[in-house]
């Protein structure tokens, strides 16, 4: 098998472009991928792109491999994740395979793909590897029709979001593919657009296409003041993530962001399921009861909550790296150029960004750590931390292992969850105070380190 087993993620595929993602290996992603549309009696696939230097090539490669298995292609070619998503129902194919890296760094690439409506993850992922294993595809000669979505998705977010405050706002596309449509979007929605990092360029060179990575928001938040902006958005490398900054140059907790959005559509729909994500505060769940909701617990990554989702009929999804799924009104996928403009459509003069932010709870004490670990053993090392931790609970210790082990006390909480994306250790902690917070932090340290040594 020309191809490595370690990019099939837990929700979707990646790879180094050039090392993992090479030409046979695309060759059998598209034919593994077009055989398992077509064995559930789906026979086109939209195919999409993100301006990575490597896309172009992964996107050619995987065209005709599909083709090669017999499915039809619509290519829409350089778009954000989100019109790949969109463009799923609009031609209603329900299939797609997006080819991007998302917030990766430049190196790196993948594909995020739909089948019957449904973002793959774990199992079907792993089916892929299994098909390419066995080496049983498909074979026929499909044919590709190029299409252009921008207009599409442009009107029908106009007819979702139908009208805006003409607030200044600075949009950060991180030479990213929100390059290509953000600017334009918000500008026919009314908005006053200052765009930053505009043009697209696979080498990222003003900062990483994380937008979380230390220093990706500096410049945005130092435009935001400098232009007397009401606000500022960045989106990551693929723009289906989003993160807010207020007129003052302060990121919004996406915690907080998320109150923000539960707050709206709760009022809507009450009763409503609620989904978020394991890493998540404990103030944004207390936050969805107060509103009339229903919170509903996921395990991290962006299919895990579509899933989820669907099953519950939820109108609200949120994760809490950045990512907003809406499907009160849209289609429950994420999306950060949608999420930005609901988030637009809760503002005004009279009431600020920074005014909604302090309406809302104050997130607790934090602290996140990320322990590299031997790919191999990451999940094995999570489940003896999950014996030894269960061995040593208390009367009024609470843990769930919806995804790794989340740890509830009556002061704070703490996670240790294996990272689906890369060979690491991801723990997260919240309490009331730093005497609590560094109690719980010390806890969890004191098993993992004696499970490390």
């Amino acid at each position: 098998m020309a191809i490595n087993p370690t990019i099939f993620r837990a929700y979707d595929i990646r790879g180094h472009a050039d090392r993992e993602l090479h030409s046979a290996a695309v060759d059998l992603l598209g034919r593994a991928i077009g055989t398992t549309a077509l064995h559930a009696g789906q026979t086109t696939l939209v195919v999409g792109r993100d301006g990575r230097l490597s896309s172009p090539r992964i996107y050619q490669q995987l065209i005709v491999a599909l083709q090669a298995s017999g499915c039809n292609v619509i290519a829409i070619d350089l778009v954000a994740t989100p019109m790949l998503y969109f463009a799923t129902h609009h031609f209603a194919t329900q299939a797609g395979v997006m080819v991007t890296g998302s917030h990766n760094p430049s190196d790196m690439n993948g594909l995020k793909v739909v089948l019957d409506g449904q973002a793959l993850s774990e199992s079907s992922i792993q089916g892929l590897r299994r098909m390419i294993e066995q080496g049983q595809f498909n074979v026929g000669r499909g044919n590709v029709n190029s299409k252009d979505i921008s207009e599409d998705y442009i009107q029908a977010v106009r007819a979702s979001v139908p009208s805006l405050p003409s607030l200044k706002v600075v949009l950060d596309c991180c030479h990213g593919a929100a390059s290509t449509i953000a600017p334009r979007l918000y500008r026919s929605m009314g908005c006053e657009v200052v765009a930053l990092y505009d043009r697209v360029d696979g080498h990222f060179p003003a900062h990483s296409p994380d937008p979380f990575s230390p220093g990706s928001l500096d410049s945005l938040k130092q435009v935001v003041r400098q232009s007397d902006a009401d606000l500022g958005l960045a989106f990551d490398g693929d723009a289906d993530r989003l993160v807010a900054i207020d007129a003052q140059g302060r990121c919004l907790d996406p915690d907080q962001l998320m109150m923000l959005f539960v707050q709206a559509v709760a009022e809507k729909h009450p009763d409503a399921a609620i989904v978020y994500d394991i890493k998540s505060s404990q103030r944004l769940v207390d936050w969805i009861i107060h509103c009339g909701a229903r919170p509903v617990i996921s395990k991290s990554g962006h299919s895990m909550i579509k899933h989820k989702m669907q099953i519950e009929k939820a109108v609200l999804g949120g994760e809490f790296t950045g990512h907003y799924f809406f499907a009160d009104s849209w289609f429950g996928f994420d999306d950060g150029l949608y999420a930005g403009l609901r988030l637009i459509s809760m503002l005004d003069f009279q009431c600020t960004l920074a005014q909604s932010q302090a309406s809302l709870p104050s997130i607790g004490q934090t602290v996140e750590r990320h322990i590299g670990v031997n790919d191999k053993e990451k999940f094995l090392i999570v489940d003896r931390f999950i014996t030894d931790l269960t061995a040593s609970l208390l009367s009024t210790d609470q843990i769930l292992t919806v995804d790794g082990i989340r740890l509830s006390t009556p002061s704070g909480w703490g996670l240790l969850r294996a990272s689906n994306t890369s060979a690491a250790l991801n723990l997260r902690f919240e309490a009331d105070d730093q005497v609590a917070l560094t109690k719980i932090e010390q806890r969890f340290m004191q098993i993992l380190q004696a499970i490390l040594e």
